[in-house]
């Protein structure tokens, strides 16, 4: 892409921004529906649905399209999606980062490693990917700050008074990556509470938070929070990647050395919920 924008005619922003806010669009329904479906079975009678079982082994409900949740969402990913088209201003980056919060929400929810060492492996390649990429060229910023699409989120900041270039972008920019790749991890510590710490044989999304994920979530964001501050001091680009990789790792072999886990919690990989009964009924048997 760099490479396009640099050295051809070729309008790949506008491409980008128009695939972008389809396939987002399409990702932030798909996000919104089980929060309408709970709004819908409480204030209108939903016509007859048929349970089935997701990837992540939790139920989902599926109902006709015409189904009054299905059109509601449907129609405010629309608006969203036409008002980052049409709107300027705060109506536009506001409608980006909704529109990037579906994205990320349904990549995370689609892209489930096994083990606990693919799930950090993938942290750490693309820790070394942003920081060569920010820090050792112009490639990654290049990209952030000339392609406008919701494929990244926006934060607005104070640019320095007679700043030029990047420093003068009206934006703090979260790439997309940032948000999904240590979100696949964090999602991956709800499976370590759910098969280590409790031993429960429910799907994941029945079982409450338990330590990994929790104190995940709290690494997370204070990863992110570490990651604006140098920023804002700094006025220069920073890989995200950089602050939340440690936050994440660290606290993951943390709270497992505290607990005695920590050769459970590095040799784990995540099972079938199938294979999670069966081993819960032979450890009952036994």
């Amino acid at each position: 892409m760099y490479f396009l924008l640099r050295y051809t005619s070729i309008d790949v922003g506008q491409i980008f921004k128009y695939g972008s806010v389809v396939f987002g669009g399409i990702c932030l329904k798909e996000t919104l529906d089980p929060i309408f479906f709970n709004l819908y079975t409480k204030v209108f009678p939903l016509q007859p649905v048929t349970k089935a079982v997701g990837e992540d082994g939790c139920e989902e409900d599926v109902e006709p399209w015409n189904s009054p949740k299905n059109v509601t969402t449907a129609l405010i990913s629309a608006a969203i999606s036409g008002s980052y088209l049409l709107g300027s201003g705060a109506i536009t980056f506001m409608a980006s980062n909704l529109i990037g919060f579906g994205l990320a929400v349904r990549c995370i929810s689609l892209l489930k490693p096994k083990s606990l060492w693919s799930a950090a492996a993938l942290l750490s390649g693309l820790l070394l990917y942003d920081v060569f990429f920010v820090f050792g060229t112009d490639v990654m910023v290049s990209v952030a700050t000339s392609i406008e699409a919701p494929a990244k989120f926006l934060f607005p900041r104070e640019t320095v008074p007679g700043a030029t270039g990047v420093q003068s972008y009206p934006f703090a920019i979260l790439g997309l990556g940032d948000v999904v790749v240590p979100g696949i991890f964090v999602a991956m510590m709800a499976f370590v509470d759910k098969e280590l710490v409790f031993e429960d044989d429910r799907e994941v999304c029945q079982v409450r938070n338990g330590p990994y994920f929790s104190s995940s979530m709290v690494a997370y964001v204070a990863g992110l929070f570490t990651c604006f501050v140098v920023n804002a001091v700094s006025h220069s680009p920073q890989p995200a990647l950089l602050y939340l990789v440690p936050f994440l790792l660290g606290n993951a072999l943390a709270v497992s050395a505290f607990r005695g886990e920590l050769m459970k919690i590095i040799k784990f990989e995540r099972q079938s919920q199938e294979s999670m009964v069966n081993r819960m009924k032979k450890e009952e048997a036994e």
